[in-house]
């Protein structure tokens, strides 16, 4: 098991907790004069790896309504390529995702991913960017912009409280004119005259600012509907068909109350019978009586399975890669000894290929990355660098500080220990903790809290 802890809300970092903050990107202002958002629908994960798929799974675009481009449909931050608003976050520094790295000197602007030690090429907080860098609301690190007037930062406006101009939006105010903020974004308004209005594609035209609306909302007292012929789903308009049945939806359900074929899916509802949703796409299922015709994977209510959460979802001789959710065929076992330091599944006799969720082999341990890595024997510290002797074998990763050698502290963010001043009290440590335990000061932070004094968190490290 991956023995670095990070909670959603809170890190523990030595004995005390701290919360964390959201990394989720700001909320959408509408236009319009109210409505609640659409209900966001979860979706089952997907591969992002090759791996086994089962007969009658499509390789490319699933089925779509009739009048629906081929293709699932596109998820982004605003209206698809064919509606009115143009992106206007401009570009980013261009990351390099194969550049080697210790700090943030290689990597063009990006924070350097220390757990994997190659740059990081997207953003979703400011501690994913190097010091003197934002993320945008499209996930980029750009080179912070000093201004004095929104005539210099356009689309967005210019913070003048920091002298800085802005790069995401949380409001129209933060916008420059002739711009709404729409999903964090600034973006170009268009102008339109009728509700229905063409130049709108698909959303509809708020008459009273005469500008095309960018989101949509379902229930509530004040829904935002779409243009006739496009249906809301998780605050986009999609164009659809008409429906009194599942018949013309190929493989998605008919909104009864709109009469308009879904478009989407999500948490396995939405999808017509002898389908299911995949990555928000509902996708034709093979039928079986046992696993042969499942490639893989297990016969499930008469149907083959296209993903799996655990081992016992796939077929015997293969195991479930948690990280792509895909069956995979592995090598057979029935003791740990062909397993290459990783344990064996007896019950699909096959070999584990990862520890986050199982031990190791003896001889091995658990390291960041959640594989099983060869240890050192050791009966005390002195073999295993800034780790701790635990069992007979040198720790490879951390999750708390004691787990680390004296003079050393845990990184919780990256599971590794890293070397520290000696120190007694928070005096010794210029805006550092000392942990007091290890005789060390810590040399990183995640939030203010772990600053002492006057001093803040900015990009992992406590600054005056």
């Amino acid at each position: 098991m991956k023995i670095g802890t990070r909670l959603c809300g809170v890190i523990v970092v030595g004995l005390f907790l701290v919360a964390c903050k959201d990394d989720n990107p700001p909320p959408t202002v509408d236009l319009s004069s109210g409505g609640d958002k659409a209900m966001s629908e979860a979706t089952v994960p997907q591969p992002d790896g090759p791996g086994v798929k089962p007969d009658g799974v499509p390789d490319g675009p699933s089925v779509k309504p009739d009048g629906v481009p081929d293709g699932p449909i596109t998820k982004s931050d605003g209206p698809k390529s064919e509606g009115p608003i143009t992106k206007t976050d401009g570009p980013g520094v261009k990351p390099d995702a194969t550049a080697q790295c210790t700090d943030p000197t290689p990597c063009n602007g990006y924070a350097c991913n220390t757990t994997t030690g190659v740059c990081r090429t997207t953003c979703t907080n400011p501690l994913h960017c190097a010091q003197g860098y934002l993320c945008t609301a499209s996930n980029q690190c750009v080179k912070a912009v000093t201004c004095t007037s929104a005539a210099q930062c356009t689309p967005y406006a210019c913070d003048l409280a920091i002298g800085q101009c802005r790069v995401n939006c949380t409001q129209n105010a933060h916008c420059a004119s002739g711009f709404i903020c729409s999903n964090g974004a600034c973006v170009q308004a268009i102008t339109c005259t009728t509700a229905n209005d063409p130049l709108c594609k698909g959303y509809t035209c708020n008459t009273a600012q005469g500008v095309c609306r960018t989101t949509c909302s379902t229930g509530g007292t004040n829904p935002v509907p779409c243009a006739t012929g496009y249906i809301c789903e998780n605050n986009q308009c999609n164009k659809t068909v008409a429906c009194t049945s599942d018949a013309p939806c190929l493989g998605y359900t008919c909104n009864m109350s709109l009469q308009l074929c879904r478009t989407t899916c999500g948490g396995g509802v939405n999808c017509a019978t002898g389908y299911t949703c995949s990555n928000g796409t509902c996708v034709k299922l093979t039928a079986c009586t046992n696993n042969t015709p499942c490639n893989g994977y297990d016969c499930n209510n008469g149907y083959c399975r296209i993903s799996c959460y655990f081992d016992q979802h796939c077929d015997q001789g293969y195991y479930c890669n948690t990280a792509t959710n895909q069956c995979v065929k592995g090598i057979a076992c029935t003791t740990s000894t062909p397993c290459l330091g990783y344990t064996c599944d007896v019950q699909q006799g096959v070999c584990r290929t990862s520890c986050a969720n199982w031990p190791c082999a003896t001889g091995y341990s658990c390291n960041a990355n959640d594989q099983c890595a060869a240890s050192v024997a050791c009966t005390n510290n002195t073999p295993c660098g800034a780790y701790a002797c635990n069992n007979g074998f040198c720790r490879t990763a951390c999750g708390q500080d004691s787990h680390c050698a004296t003079g050393n502290t845990c990184n919780q963010q990256t599971n590794q220990c890293l070397p520290g001043a000696p120190c007694t009290s928070n005096q010794q440590c210029t805006g550092y903790q000392c942990v007091q335990s290890q005789n060390a000061c810590r040399t990183y932070c995640f939030t203010d809290w772990m600053c002492t004094g006057n001093y803040q968190c900015t990009a992992g490290k406590c600054v005056p």
